[in-house]
């Protein structure tokens, strides 16, 4: 009894591990509307700067695979999802022939602002425009690792400009406390010229005194001889 009890408990093992097998991975869940809809974002952002003309070839092949990705949308989502990230990698490499001359320029430029924002210490002079500047740096790191660089561009500039106002506002504190310091100086020195001027004053009015007492003396002697 018990070995047939171990049989069919053996069987019905073996035959979940047959059905497991049989069956294999389960498919990866498709959903062709996110990537759809950053296809048409991508478009959209191309058409806004006019940038097409860029990479014709890849914008042609972008338009053909996304209208692929159309007609297969409702019959297949797995090739429409396909063909949809297609465009996107065609639309993004539109952006990245736009863009690449004018992120480098805005790379060095904002280089160049943040280096000089950096020698006068504007991290802690303008500490908040520096992190903004910071931040909006950052962001346009990412979205350049991303594909997204119109948006990489975007960030850049900001940035560049953010470090602008960092520095300026570094650079009118430091014209502050130079002036201050340069007041303070001043003032010490005019301080000092008044001390030396009352001191030079007491030892006058100290060498008149002790003069008009010689002179008294002096005169007492000539008094006592005459007598």
């Amino acid at each position: 009894m018990k070995f047939w009890r171990f049989s069919a408990l053996l069987a019905v093992l073996v035959a979940m591990l047959l059905v497991g097998c049989a069956s294999g991975p389960e498919e990866p869940a498709v959903n062709p509307d996110a990537d759809r809809a950053l296809a048409v974002d991508l478009q959209d952002r191309i058409a806004a700067q006019n940038a097409a003309d860029a990479d014709a070839d890849a914008m042609t092949a972008g338009d053909a695979a996304f209208a692929a990705g159309e007609e297969a949308l409702e019959a297949d989502p797995a090739l429409a999802t396909e063909k949809y990230q297609e465009a996107i990698d065609n639309y993004r490499s539109v952006l990245r022939v736009a863009y690449a001359d004018r992120i480098q320029e805005q790379k060095t430029q904002v280089d160049q602002v943040r280096g000089q924002a950096d020698a006068i210490h504007a991290e802690v002079a303008a500490a908040e425009k520096y992190t903004a500047a910071e931040q909006a740096y950052n962001e346009a790191v990412a979205f350049e690792e991303a594909g997204d660089y119109d948006k990489a561009y975007e960030s850049y500039e900001q940035s560049t400009v953010l470090f602008g106002e960092a520095l300026a506002i570094a650079q009118e504190r430091r014209e502050q406390a130079m002036q201050a310091r340069q007041q303070s100086r001043q003032t010490l020195e005019q301080t000092e010229n008044r001390i030396r001027a009352q001191e030079e004053s007491l030892e006058a009015e100290v060498q008149e005194a002790e003069q008009a007492a010689e002179d008294e003396r002096k005169l007492a002697d000539e008094i006592e001889e005459t007598e």
